[in-house]
């Protein structure tokens, strides 16, 4: 896949032995993201202050910031068969060994650990944003592809039981004009594509900021350069080199949205609840049996 680079090494004025940390970086994203500054200085052959200096001149805050970039890398390349291998490697136990409650263990502690990083991570201007968007919106079309469409089901039916009118949709390749010329223009668009930027999704949201009011990426990996400053973007923290699945966040948010939502209307949320809800009893089994002897 085609990914943006990291950062230009030649303008970053590098010394030699911080270029040799920053390639580390650069050519193997997963381990860079998931070792200690002593274990980046030893792989890179280099110190701990050459790592942190190395981080600054980038243009980072410190080594953190630097090794969350390189876990976003991780999501936006890896094949699905490299993202099972990481997800093995952090399970306790070696091949073979291990046990059902030990899995269980290691990967709702590495989920919930995701979702506790997903709640500092909207605290920014992008979700009252998306929030606020989706309010007002007469149509809310949610995009995903694999996943991120089953993601898009949940997500839109849980706003349509709250009031609101939504819909989730997909596409790739020539299938994807069909669904762009559903867009409206006052539609609101939320792209749900939890592990990376694939090229379809760039694709769709390339021709969505055209068609479509708001657009906004549900995603672990930023949107493309061209496109960053015409998209709002809720970033999920990056799950390389976790138990945990890219997914647990995008299901969470889904949850947060039709909640916020649901307490700023809550009589029309509870008025479409109660309607889903007769419609349920009416068309229960017993129910139709005992409309079909009262007819008679």
């Amino acid at each position: 896949m085609e990914h943006e680079e990291l950062w230009d090494l030649d303008a970053a004025g590098l010394s030699q032995r911080e270029r040799a940390v920053a390639l580390y970086a650069e050519r193997d994203p997963l381990s860079f993201a998931t070792s200690t500054a002593a274990d980046i200085a030893r792989h890179s052959s280099t110190s701990e202050a050459t790592v942190a200096r190395t981080a600054q001149k980038l243009g980072f805050s410190g080594i953190k910031a630097m090794k969350q970039i390189c876990a976003g890398r991780v999501g936006q390349t890896q094949s699905l068969d490299a993202a099972i291998r990481d997800q093995l490697a952090n399970l306790p136990g070696k091949e073979g060994e291990g046990s059902p409650i030990g899995t269980a263990g290691a990967v709702l502690a590495a989920s919930a650990e995701l979702v506790l990083k997903l709640n500092e991570s909207l605290h920014t201007p992008a979700f009252p944003e998306v929030l606020r968007a989706i309010s007002e919106a007469p149509r809310i079309m949610i995009y995903g592809l694999g996943t991120g469409f089953h993601i898009a089901e949940y997500l839109s039916l849980g706003l349509e039981r709250i009031g609101f009118e939504a819909r989730p949709v997909t596409g790739s390749g020539h299938t994807m004009a069909d669904t762009l010329l559903r867009l409206r223009s006052d539609d609101v668009v939320l792209v749900v594509s939890p592990r990376g930027i694939f090229p379809d999704v760039k694709n769709f949201l390339a021709q969505a900021i055209s068609r479509a009011k708001t657009v906004a990426l549900l995603s672990q990996v930023r949107a493309p350069e061209p496109l960053r400053q015409r998209v709002v973007q809720i970033l999920f923290p990056p799950s390389g080199g976790s138990a945990a699945s890219e997914q647990v966040c995008a299901w969470a948010l889904a949850d947060v949205i039709i909640a916020e939502l649901a307490r700023e209307r809550p009589a029309l949320a509870i008025s479409v609840r109660n309607q889903v809800q007769v419609l349920r009893e009416r068309l229960s089994p017993d129910e139709q049996l005992s409309d079909i002897g009262s007819d008679q």
